[in-house]
């Protein structure tokens, strides 16, 4: 029965980072164009708290807060905080020696959101 209780909770943790990068990739795909500076300062908040959250006890998730202390998020626009975002999980990747991500904007939206462009209003239109 241990054995089966290690396996289910190794399991939950590559599941949780496998999620994790993808929510926040699809965040940073689906952020403004242009945010707001409330938009910036949300977005802020919730980057440097989340991992406290998704990854308990886990190793990467100590050293993605400690990246984000020292690299803090580009929320200055879409593109900037999707490349903020590639970035960080390539750190987190090649310390665990996975495989690096292209961090081009094409190959970044064609993995984990539309293209988004912003209408006359200054908010978010998705285009599929």
């Amino acid at each position: 029965m241990k054995g089966e209780e290690q396996k289910h909770r190794v399991f939950k943790k590559r599941e949780n980072g496998r999620n994790f990068w993808n929510f926040m990739h699809t965040l940073a795909a689906y952020y403004p164009a242009k945010p707001t500076c409330k938009q910036v300062e949300h977005m802020d908040f919730f980057v440097k708290n989340c991992a406290d959250y998704f990854l308990i006890e886990s190793t990467w998730a100590n050293t993605f807060n400690k990246n984000v202390r020292e690299q803090p998020p580009k929320l200055d626009s879409q593109e900037s905080f999707v490349m903020w975002m590639c970035a960080q999980h390539n750190q987190i990747n090649e310390r665990i020696g996975k495989p690096l991500f292209p961090c081009t904007v094409k190959d970044l939206t064609e993995r984990w959101g539309p293209v988004t462009l912003p209408d006359d209003q200054g908010k978010t239109n998705i285009i599929s």
